[in-house]
């Protein structure tokens, strides 16, 4: 699903770091309220760790969407460039 991306390979790695803490902090903050919500001590607290997972996770996709779209361009250009070559003729 998520390829490491030769061309920028620390933003790669950063991408992909973003994206496990985002999903760590987003079970960790469900396994809390889950805990808190036993003892019944302000088990909504624990809840507020939800927003900043998702945002991390958002800024880890989007980072992988900036490759997409470099990937893509790069292709169209390429295809542009030979498309825009006159064929010989025999």
């Amino acid at each position: 699903m998520y390829r490491f991306n030769a061309r920028f390979p620390v933003l790669s790695i950063v991408a992909t770091v973003l994206l496990v803490v985002g999903a760590l902090g987003l079970v960790g903050s469900v396994i809390l309220f889950l805990l808190l919500a036993t003892d019944g001590d302000r088990p909504w607290a624990a809840l507020l760790g939800i927003p900043p997972g998702l945002l991390v996770i958002a800024v880890g996709e989007s980072i992988y969407v900036l490759f997409a779209i470099e990937a893509n361009t790069r292709a169209m250009a390429e295809w542009t460039r030979t498309a825009a070559r006159p064929e010989k003729e025999p």
